[in-house]
């Protein structure tokens, strides 16, 4: 295996992983739930989140 290929699959783990992270935040949000830019935090919208 040559190390761009390596780094090509890393790419594409790191891109998969954003991508499963947004999609999770659109259904949370879907179902009424806050969530903190980090994705740290989740609660019903009418609630707040504290660190």
């Amino acid at each position: 295996m040559s190390i761009s290929s390596v780094c090509l699959d890393n790419d594409r783990d790191i891109n998969a992983a954003v991508n499963l992270k947004q999609q999770g935040i659109v259904k949370l949000k879907a179902e009424g739930l806050s969530v903190s830019a980090d994705g740290g935090c989740v609660s019903l919208a009418n609630a707040s989140c504290s660190p």
